[in-house]
């Protein structure tokens, strides 16, 4: 092999270091999450699953409202909520809505709140005031 190859792929091995080493030190801070998730399920007093309802997850501290919906399933999920004390509240056509407050969600958690909703008239609200 002649010195001039040997200086060029010394060069080439050289770089491809550097840029592995970099990628190398970048992985971490992209794994890191800073947020946390809100989900649940929401069904009626028999357990059948209710689509459509709405659900409301209030952030206490800052008062901002996310607002979703239930899917088929009566399944629903709110990401990316900044850790802190959080009110659910779930409500369906036909059905009294039921809220939980101070839900703490932490950083890169899941806090599951499932709701089953008694039926009557939709102006009435139950707290649920246990811990999660």
């Amino acid at each position: 092999m002649s010195t001039r190859t040997k200086t060029i792929l010394n060069g080439v091995f050289r770089w491809a270091s550097l840029i592995v080493g970099i990628c190398l030190l970048c992985a971490p801070g992209v794994a890191q999450n800073s947020t946390g998730r809100i989900l649940g399920s929401v069904t009626d007093q028999s357990g059948a699953a209710l689509s459509g309802a709405t659900i409301s997850i209030t952030d206490l501290a800052r008062g901002t409202t996310r607002t979703l919906t239930t899917d088929g399933s009566g399944e629903y999920a709110a990401p990316d909520l900044v850790p802190g004390a959080y009110k659910v509240r779930a409500e369906a056509k036909g059905f009294k809505s039921v809220e939980r407050l101070n839900i703490e969600l932490e950083v890169a958690k899941d806090a599951r709140i499932d709701f089953s909703l008694p039926a009557g008239e939709v102006a009435e609200t139950v707290t649920v005031t246990d811990e999660v």
